[in-house]
């Protein structure tokens, strides 16, 4: 069986090699090439298929056969891609009876998932001595019966099983002396005594040992080994390993998410492709068992108790197969975890469909949602997996959980997803992001609006990116930002709004923007900025505004510029402003007012403007304006265009003259100015001309 990009333990080591020429035992692969519908093994079964012949690997013949047709196992696929054999616990078994029985010691493994009251007997006669075989209870504990004509040793019960082991690949060495035990392994000894004289004659699935069995096991079987004399801890660890990737349960070495909550460490883990943790019901009462079904329930495997739920039937997601995820409506999917007091400070590995990558997060106590943010923002269209820990995982423990997540079904990376619009808005509890690869994104709209706990962001590749609109909105812990290539942007609009820490900005290229409305609005840190590319910008709307930092300002190329309303509005400690081109530009509505530290303006091009509404309103320290400045606008809205300024009387004169040379004499036509100095008799004449034509004119009074 193929498994995990390709890769094939048949390639390097099979259970087979450890049986020499006089080794007695079998080795059963659950794999569509070694189980056969026929009892003579000639007809390969395919998935829905009922097995009647499990061929023998080791090359002892002892192939495993169930000759009535209404008492064999069905082959079928678990949401890894892992074979197995499903037992119905009504009559189904398939055994094996070897030539002659073979005594202590013996080695088996079994690979079977775990379950309540599922046995594994390794004998087929009714002899009562002939007792070597392993049951899972229904605590989730094992017991071992190896007494030559009794129950079970006393010793060996009550065998916990850790927490986070789904399928259970068990090791046993029954033997007089040094009898042990293996689960996924992790080696134990001295667990029980067989007793003189045990022996077993064959293999078989079923929870008793009469002779045909009279009590069954529903079961799921991956695969087992036996050979009559003990394994090597070498040998074992081969097997173990061979199985693992066979199953799909070993990850990064043998590695195990489990691990991470060692010694009471808090967190949650959220697997899907363990159907033992979901439920329909938030209650967690009614399985979920096939794809389609509604997830109101997600089992915690931390071992922490940490579940997550969802009470309304409406917003749960929806379990589907190949992979074994959760989906989500992106309406209001999503589920809830109450984090415990004291919150996850910590690493959070998050496996879609789209993506797989680890997070640094602080997450508070309280509820938390597993899922979209509000049941809209997800990096994705389905869970994987998601592990949270409150601690640092290590970069080796991340990428190991990040591994097993892959082997599950996540996409390892976001190298295919061109829009991630959306991706991590509102994800406020991330305080680190990871170097994804986001080459083939296009659309970075929203991708982390409101993700207020980032102080910094990586040098992701975003060469290929034109929409940067709301990407990093909110994000008002940033207090750097790197020099992504934004070569391709065209929409820029919000892209930085309100990153009120950001002391600085990088020379980043925007030579094809044409939006840059809202960009930097309230970037209120930042004391200067760089001389980036706007040659193709159109709107420049609120770009700067509450830059209240900003001391000087570049000579930016703006002539293709139409837009710029309240570009500039509020940046409080501009103390000058250069001869920018705005030749082009018609709505210049509020684009300096409350720039209060300006006492200059320079003669920019206003022959297309139509809107100065409040344009330079609250410019306290205002004082030189320069003549001309208006003598070719198109349009006469004025209103509180120079209210609350410091005009002397010849800046005053000298725009209402300007007003008269204009010759505008419909449409709006409106003039406000107070503060700083009334006009003289130049001035006065100009507000009688312009009042002839229509206007009305409020200046400051002489």
């Amino acid at each position: 069986m193929m498994q995990s990009g390709g890769f094939s333990p048949a390639d390097v080591f099979t259970p087979a090699d450890v049986f020499g020429a006089t080794d007695i035992g079998l080795f059963n692969r659950i794999h569509p090439d070694n189980l056969f519908t026929d009892t003579n093994g000639t007809i390969n079964a395919a998935v829905g298929d009922a097995v009647a012949y499990i061929e023998d690997l080791s090359g002892n013949e002892n192939h495993r056969i169930q000759s009535t047709a209404a008492k064999r196992p069905t082959l079928q696929q678990d949401p890894n891609g892992a074979y197995k054999l499903v037992y119905d616990g009504v009559d189904d078994f398939i055994d094996v009876t070897y030539s002659g029985v073979i005594s202590t010691p013996v080695s088996t493994v079994s690979v079977v998932r775990k379950a309540p009251n599922r046995r594994i007997s390794t004998e087929t006669t009714d002899t009562s001595n002939l007792r070597l075989n392993s049951e899972t209870a229904g605590d989730g504990t094992l017991t071992f019966y190896a007494r030559p004509s009794g129950g079970a040793n006393p010793s060996a019960v009550g065998i916990s099983i850790p927490v986070g082991v789904e399928i259970l690949i068990l090791g046993t060495v029954w033997a007089q002396e040094n009898s042990l035990y293996r689960i996924n392994g992790v080696q134990n000894t001295g667990v029980f005594d067989p007793g003189p004289n045990s022996e077993t004659a064959g293999y078989r699935t079923a929870a008793d040992n009469a002779n045909p069995p009279a009590v069954h096991t529903v079961l799921e079987e991956y695969g087992a080994i036996q050979i009559d004399r003990e394994l090597t801890t070498e040998q074992f660890e081969q097997i173990e390993d061979y199985f693992e990737l066979e199953v799909g349960i070993a990850h990064s070495g043998g590695f195990s998410p489990a691990s991470l909550f060692a010694g009471g460490t808090e967190g949650a883990w959220y697997d899907p492709s363990d159907l033992s943790t979901l439920f329909q019901d938030s209650a967690g009462t009614t399985p979920v068992t096939a794809a389609t079904d509604p997830v109101g329930y997600f089992g915690d495997k931390s071992g922490r108790a940490n579940h997550a739920v969802q009470a309304t039937a409406a917003a749960r997601p929806t379990y589907q197969t190949g992979p074994a995820r959760a989906t989500l409506d992106k309406v209001d999917d999503r589920l809830s975890v109450t984090v415990p007091v004291g919150g996850f400070t910590g690493t959070m590995v998050l496996a879609t469909d789209q993506g797989t990558a680890s997070y640094g997060v602080t997450i508070p106590a309280g509820a938390y949602e597993i899922g979209g943010r509000g049941g809209l923002y997800f990096p994705g269209t389905a869970l994987v997996g998601q592990l949270i820990r409150d601690g640092a995982l290590s970069e080796g423990e991340a990428a190991a959980t990040e591994a097993y997540f892959v082997e599950n079904g996540a996409t390892a990376g976001y190298g295919s997803v061109t829009d991630f619009g959306s991706f991590w808005r509102d994800w406020s509890e991330i305080t680190s992001f990871p170097l994804i690869n986001t080459s083939a994104g296009t659309s970075f709209s929203v991708a982390w609006s409101n993700c207020s706990s980032l102080t910094s962001f990586p040098l992701i590749n975003t060469s290929s990116g034109t929409n940067f609109s709301y990407a990093w909105r909110n994000c008002t812990s940033l207090t750097s930002f790197p020099l992504i290539n934004t070569s391709a942007g065209t929409n820029f609009s919000f892209a930085w709004r309100n990153c009120d820490s950001l002391t600085s900005f990088p020379l980043i290229n925007t030579s094809a923007g044409t939006n840059f409305s809202y960009a930097w609005l309230a970037c209120k840190s930042l004391t200067s900025f760089p001389l980036i590319d706007t040659s193709a910008g159109t709107s420049f709307s609120l770009a700067w505004s509450n830059c209240s930092s900003l001391t000087s300002f570049p000579l930016i190329n703006t002539s293709a510029g139409t837009n710029f309303k309240l570009a500039w509005r509020s940046c409080t400690s501009l103390t000058s402003f250069p001869l920018i081109d705005t030749s082009a530009g018609t709505n210049f509505a509020r684009a300096w007012e409350n720039c209060s530290s300006l006492t200059s303006f320079p003669l920019i091009d206003t022959s297309s403007g139509t809107n100065f509404d409040r344009a330079w309103r609250n410019c306290s320290s205002l004082t030189s304006f320069p003549a001309n400045a208006f003598d070719n606008v198109k349009g006469g809205d004025f209103t509180d265009a120079f209210t609350n300024t410091a005009l002397t009387q010849t800046s005053i004169d000298n725009i209402l003259v300007s007003l008269v040379t204009s010759g505008i004499a419909t449409g709006t036509r409106v003039f406000d100015q107070s503060g700083g100095s009334a006009p003289s008799a130049a001035g006065e004449a100009a507000i009688d001309t312009l009042r002839s034509r229509g206007w009305t004119v409020t200046v400051k009074e002489a």
